[in-house]
């Protein structure tokens, strides 16, 4: 009887080991996905809006999906990628926003939601998404500004410098000047740069319109109206991408 008890024990502490460790070879509690949006968006081509930021979800789950939705006033547009990647990394991303009718986003503040489902891949339940939403600054991807003052040079000619800057993947195709005199000269004169070499590296680039003036007038030394304009297309499949304005009045000086 001893005996038959001694044997009943050990097979009761076998079956205790074997469950402690089946527990602990468990999968894993699932983790809920993670979706962070990046503060700042930028124009893109086709009227489209890129909106950027990290996500993240874990190894092994299935038809992950990225819904990033964008609202400004009347305005509000969806996109949704499934190109994404589960391994439990964090990864970035970027995608393109169209409103669904009118005009494109402008530079500016815009309403952005961004959700990220995911799925597990036995039983093929939806996990925890990853949520996150904020106000985010669209910037254009191109822009140009001047720098005071102009100058009107000793021959006559007038020069007009400016700071050109670009991000992404596009490049400068053009840039343009118009300029006003007021008063009694009533001069206007334009300049035009064909593709400008200015690297779309986020920096500013100083670029110079060198200006005749009409026949039979001159530039006087008053501050006149400027019109700056920059135009980017796609390097490679040269779509237009962005055009963007500056417009003021700037100090002209004679040297």
């Amino acid at each position: 009887m001893r005996r038959t008890l001694g044997i009943l024990a050990v097979v009761a502490m076998m079956g205790t080991c074997l469950g402690t460790t089946a527990a602990a070879s468990a999968a894993p509690k699932a983790r809920p996905a993670v979706v962070t949006l990046d503060g700042t968006g930028m124009t893109g081509g086709w009227e489209a809006t890129t909106f950027s930021g990290s996500i993240r979800c874990q190894a092994g789950a299935v038809d992950p999906r990225l819904t990033v939705t964008a609202t400004q006033g009347e305005k509000a547009g969806s996109t949704t990628m499934s190109s994404v990647v589960c391994d439990g990394k964090t990864h970035r991303f970027s995608i393109d926003v169209w409103p669904e009718h009118g005009l494109p986003f402008e530079v500016g503040n815009a309403w952005v939601e961004a959700t990220l489902t995911v799925h597990d891949p036995e039983t093929g339940a939806a996990l925890q998404p990853g949520t996150d939403a904020n106000n985010v600054w669209i910037r254009p991807s191109g822009k140009v500004t001047p720098l005071w003052p102009i100058v009107i040079n000793k021959d006559g000619t007038m020069t007009v410098s400016a700071n050109a800057t670009c991000r992404g993947t596009v490049f400068v195709a053009s840039m343009g000047v118009d300029v006003r005199q007021p008063g009694s000269a009533g001069v206007e004169v334009s300049g035009y740069l064909d593709e400008p070499d200015v690297p779309c590296d986020g920096k500013k680039h100083k670029v110079q319109f060198i200006l005749e003036p009409p026949a039979g007038k001159s530039f006087v030394a008053r501050a006149s109206r400027v019109d700056l304009d920059i135009y980017l297309m796609h390097p490679i499949e040269f779509d237009p991408i962005a055009q963007w304005w500056w417009r003021g009045n700037v100090a002209v000086v004679r040297r």
